[in-house]
């Protein structure tokens, strides 16, 4: 399992690399990074730690507002942004001779595994190094943010890191990679765009070129691959203090994942509101005062 043992991409996965103070970059596989940045509370006594995990628009604008309430609210909040392998579409796009539509799913659907895989392995290596650096930050709650696409590593995450309070998924699916091939996100036809631009020229050693149909197979043959999404892996969080909230005019993640999603999560408290995707990231800046009172209610 990717989740067994030490993370197993690199001799050197999840080591610190970078470290500016309240920036911090950890070495991820296949040569990519993983950033993590620290916002103090701005009360002298924080009420705990909240790990936030940005969309794939990094810490936005909306994100960063959301970000300095918690803090003035008396959280210490450390954000994870995702690493590239959220864009790495361009995988399957050119078959050798030896290769199949089915491997090219495999190695897509793989790579998507990682990549949750990953964001579990990585934020173990910033809970140590918090740990060892701020270890006042690790006192009181701790809770678990996630929003579109941060929101899909976060079982892969909380089974590779279990002690939380609370786990809050905002725009959440049942898998990442169905989503990218209904082309809502915008990331898939971008790729199209750039096979179209292979087939014009296409390296050497390249036997065939997927044509968009085919292209749009490996997507759908790979959502059926993957194991660490949260259509497969999501009833992890059942065991735990669970908030979903999500826009009923959501066109980036469909309706029938949002509905399997909540069903696999064993139907939790749900906050929903008339918005778009996009949308909810501002609707958490009005909602900070409301979800630090849901952290911190008392569990019986």
């Amino acid at each position: 399992s990717p989740l067994a043992g030490d993370s197993p991409y690199l001799k050197d996965t999840n080591k610190l690399t970078h470290e500016d103070g309240n920036y911090w970059e950890f070495c991820a596989f296949d040569l990519r990074t993983t950033i993590f940045q620290l916002f103090p509370s701005e009360r002298k006594s924080a009420k705990g730690l909240l790990v936030y995990h940005t969309s794939i628009m990094l810490l936005s604008k909306v994100e960063q507002q959301f970000v300095h309430k918690m803090q003035k609210l008396g959280w210490n909040v450390m954000v994870g942004l995702p690493p590239d392998s959220l864009y790495r579409g361009r995988i399957p796009t050119i078959i050798s001779k030896l290769g199949t539509i089915e491997n090219g799913a495999r190695l897509l659907a793989d790579d998507m595994d990682l990549h949750h895989a990953e964001q579990a392995h990585s934020t173990r290596a910033a809970l140590a190094y918090l740990r060892k650096t701020r270890p006042s930050w690790l006192a009181g709650k701790k809770a678990l943010i996630g929003t579109s696409a941060g929101s899909f590593g976060i079982p892969a995450e909380v089974k590779l890191n279990p002690d939380w309070d609370s786990i809050v998924l905002v725009s959440a699916g049942t898998n990442l990679l169905s989503t990218y091939e209904s082309g809502a996100a915008g990331v898939f036809p971008n790729t199209l765009e750039w096979v179209k631009d292979a087939r014009k020229d296409p390296p050497e050693k390249v036997m065939h070129i997927l044509t968009d149909e085919e292209f749009h197979t490996v997507y759908r043959r790979a959502a059926e691959l993957t194991k660490l999404h949260p259509g497969m892996t999501g009833s992890i969080l059942r065991n735990y203090r669970l908030l979903t909230i999500h826009g009923r005019l959501d066109k980036i993640i469909p309706k029938k994942q949002t509905r399997e999603l909540h069903q696999i999560l064993g139907n939790p408290e749900r906050w929903t509101y008339p918005l778009g995707h996009h949308l909810i990231a501002l609707q958490l800046v009005f909602d900070a005062k409301r979800i630090d009172h849901w952290l911190m209610e008392p569990v019986d």
